[in-house]
């Protein structure tokens, strides 16, 4: 039987601390063996969530029609692709 991907979805109102979560739940994996994409409603909340990652020490890149004019589709599976690259932020025009 192949083994499948843990999904967790997390869901919440604004300000309830989904993010945070998330957030000390990537800081706490190992880097080496655990992988994420976050999906988002918006680019800049891709953005700004990628850049927080990025500050602390978590290699992550955000993926959108901004940042890859060309093709996200592409974009996304590079990045996800990336042994270096812990953290794919996209927001939903690339994920869905």
């Amino acid at each position: 039987m192949k083994d499948l991907t843990p999904f967790y979805y997390v869901d919440g109102p604004m300000g309830s601390g989904k993010s945070y979560v998330t957030e000390k739940m990537i800081e706490a994996s190992d880097e080496h063996s655990e992988r994420f994409v976050i999906g988002t409603q918006l680019t800049a909340l891709s953005e700004q969530y990628a850049e927080k990652l990025s500050e602390e020490d978590v290699s992550a890149r955000a993926v959108s029609l901004k940042t890859s004019p060309a093709g996200v589709g592409k974009s996304y599976q590079k990045a996800r692709s990336d042994d270096d690259l812990q953290v794919t932020v996209a927001n939903q025009t690339v994920v869905c």
